[in-house]
């Protein structure tokens, strides 16, 4: 199980940079469930 405590307020930089940083320490293919906040599908993230 991976988690991250984020003290300040999520936003589409930071939730691109848990994702990243989930990627890299998985190591295999993972599964994200979102909830749908605005930041999960902005622009930016779907650049990402």
């Amino acid at each position: 199980m991976y988690f991250e405590v984020i003290e300040k307020r999520m936003n589409s930089e930071r939730f691109i940079e848990f994702l990243e940083s989930l990627r890299n320490d998985a190591g295999h293919p993972v599964f994200v469930i979102a909830d749908n906040a605005r930041y999960h599908h902005s622009k930016r993230v779907h650049q990402s």
